[in-house]
């Protein structure tokens, strides 16, 4: 599944890039149609295959795409199709090597409950979905090119050899005139109706039967010329190429007609040669040959990977038309068509150029373990960043206040508590004091500068602005700025790259690491009365069957009398991975009489980016309090 699913982005990857290329190739052709040479309007298509076959670009600020910065960044980076982790499994793009010098994999994952245990972000349902029925696409195009090429390699089997001296005279007079050393053998067949040339490693010309007798010697020349030129400009491999990648991109109407185009250009460009190749007065000859060709009735009945001299009747004007006008190529039409192929090649080749540099980023140490989210505002802002890096919806959903928790649960939910998509990711960020306002009374505001990647290593950058204030005991964003779907900030492409695999910064959050963390947190949330606290340990199946709950009641939890003044959270039972926990709380109430109440929670492991990634997966069922008991 990792492999169709890194295959099916690196093809959608390529397809606003190769859509844009099209349309400068077209163009090109359309604006110095008769000052670039019939040879120009055929090989410019060898940009469209480069492209297709090659995901990775250079930047340039010539590119084409720089004019659609926004949209080439949304299909590049994969936000088209987001990844759909768990909460209890944020996910990323790539984990961070747990020895040095360990390079990260390419940013994919299997997905599946498979990928819920190990902490490896599985792919959305639509972008899986959307892969296999692509794959099916390609499967079904080369399916079908394979059968009609195997139909047609069955039928030329049985042909004859041409044995006539005559004919095998004008075919060395004809390979004679194009420098043709190969030894291709002739073939009397019924499989075609017009003359073709078929085969890559060895190739054939195959003849029809009936055709000889009903062409002059002369006309027979005209058309082994034609056959043996597109052996000479290797044209039959250019033709499977297109094949397999009208496979590939067998969605794309623009590749398809792309290429239908080059076919014709290739007949063009193939009787451009032929004319260079016989003397001024043969080339009307060579006109009238095509036209006494569609006299005869011919249609085209060859293979998709074969190449024949009268491929569509009605494409034949424009070879007539060709032919009459034709110009031996000038030095003028050579450099006009090499400075045309430079400049679709800079501008439709390159990749977008960055826009803005990222700034250095500060290291923010890891805190030392401490009950609940946030200790400080500075901690609140870094949490929210650290959130967003590891992809962690539940945690950063614990920051939010309360009336911005009731406006955007249904969001976190339906995103399926996952921050971000899996590419681009996040190498960096800082977060400073705002100083351009500071502490207001209304909290206090951080600007978070992130820096990102993705698979091509270019380096793009987005900031968050937030405003963070203190709420009882915790501190809470009560603002921020808006945000995509996914959680993204406004992206800019920096102008450098990376030049090698970048990995998440080190995790800054001391939530859930190890189990007495957890643990920690899910009797603290209770003491506090905070549900958003157990919110962000619970394991993904625990969230989705109570996160409704937790948001009817507006995050609150426990009784208001007697109220837990203290706890203790001891194993029970501890494996590598897996743990049970008994939690005892010490309550009170107005009157000043103790009491206690008892927990067990179970917690695993799930494993994420290298670290401790303790959730709550069972828990005692209860009413607002476990059973409370006076303390004697």
């Amino acid at each position: 599944m990792t492999v169709l699913m890194s295959v099916s982005r690196w093809v959608l990857s390529a397809v606003l890039p190769s859509c844009v290329l099209i349309l400068l190739i077209l163009l090109a052709k359309k604006l110095f149609y008769r000052r670039a040479g019939a040879a120009f309007q055929y090989w410019i298509w060898i940009l469209l295959i480069l492209r297709l076959l090659i995901p990775y670009s250079v930047q340039s600020p010539a590119s084409a795409l720089n004019l659609l910065t926004p949209l080439n960044r949304l299909v590049q980076s994969g936000e088209l199709f987001p990844s759909q982790g768990s909460p209890n499994i944020p996910g990323g793009t790539v984990s961070p090597a747990k020895a040095a010098g360990q390079k990260p994999s390419v940013p994919a994952a299997d997905s599946g409950k498979e990928a819920h245990r190990t902490g490896t972000a599985p792919y959305s349902p639509a972008e899986s979905g959307l892969a296999v029925v692509w794959l099916g696409g390609v499967l079904s195009s080369l399916t079908y090119a394979l059968v009609l090429n195997l139909r047609f390699m069955g039928k030329a089997k049985d042909g004859l050899p041409v044995s006539d001296a005559r004919i095998q005279d004008i075919c060395r007079e004809a390979k004679s005139a194009l420098r043709v050393r190969s030894d291709i053998p002739m073939l009397y067949t019924k499989a075609v109706s017009s003359p073709a040339l078929y085969g890559v490693v060895h190739p054939k010309l195959l003849i029809p039967e009936y055709l000889i007798g009903q062409i002059s010697d002369e006309e027979l020349k005209y058309v082994l010329l034609h056959e043996l030129a597109h052996w000479k400009r290797k044209d039959i491999p250019v033709v499977w190429l297109t094949v397999i990648l009208k496979a590939l991109y067998w969605f794309n109407p623009l590749v398809w007609y792309a290429f239908y185009r080059l076919r014709q250009d290739c007949e063009v460009s193939c009787d451009a040669m032929v004319m260079s190749r016989i003397r001024p007065e043969e080339r009307e000859r060579y006109g009238h040959l095509l036209i006494h060709l569609l006299e005869l009735g011919i249609r085209e009945k060859t293979a998709p990977c074969s190449m024949g001299i009268l491929p569509k009747k009605h494409f034949i004007k424009r070879r007539i038309v060709m032919i009459s006008n034709y110009q031996k190529p000038t030095l003028k039409r050579i450099l006009i068509s090499v400075m045309l192929a430079v400049v679709i090649g800079a501008t439709g080749m390159t990749g977008a150029q960055a826009s803005a540099s990222a700034p250095a980023a500060t290291p923010v140490l890891p805190r030392q373990p401490s009950v609940g989210l946030a200790a400080t505002a500075k901690e609140a802002a870094v949490d929210w960043a650290d959130s967003f890096t590891y992809r962690e919806g539940p945690f950063r959903f614990a920051l939010l206040s309360d009336e911005l928790k009731q406006k955007e649960y249904q969001d976190y939910k339906e995103a399926n508590w996952t921050l971000g998509g899996s590419s681009p990711w996040v190498t960096g960020y800082t977060v400073t004091a705002y100083t351009e306002k500071g502490k207001t009374d209304t909290g206090t505001q951080f600007k978070i500068d992130y820096t990102f990647t993705d698979s091509t290593r270019a380096k793009y950058l987005g900031s968050d602005l937030i405003t963070v204030k203190q709420s009882g005991t915790a501190w809470q964003v009560v603002r921020h700025e808006p945000l995509d779907p996914l959680g993204y900030p406004e992206l800019t492409e920096a102008k450098e790259s990376y030049t090698d695999w970048e990995q998440p910064p080190a995790r800054k959050m001391s939530i859930a690491n190890t189990a007495q963390d957890t643990a920690n947190l899910w009797a603290e949330a209770l003491k506090e009365r905070n549900g958003s606290y157990r919110l962000a340990v619970l394991g993904y199946d625990l969230l989705t069957a109570e996160g409704d709950t937790y948001q009817k009641n507006n995050w609150v939890i426990g009784v208001s009398s007697p109220w837990v003044t203290s706890y203790t959270a001891s194993p029970v039972s501890q494996s590598k991975d897996s743990a049970r926990y008994k939690i005892d709380y010490r309550l009170t109430d107005s009157t000043g009489k103790s009491y206690k109440s008892t927990e067990t929670i179970t917690l695993k492991d799930l494993g994420h980016y290298g670290y401790g990634y303790w959730k709550v997966t069972g828990h005692d069922q209860y009413a607002g309090m476990p059973a409370v008991t006076a303390d004697q």
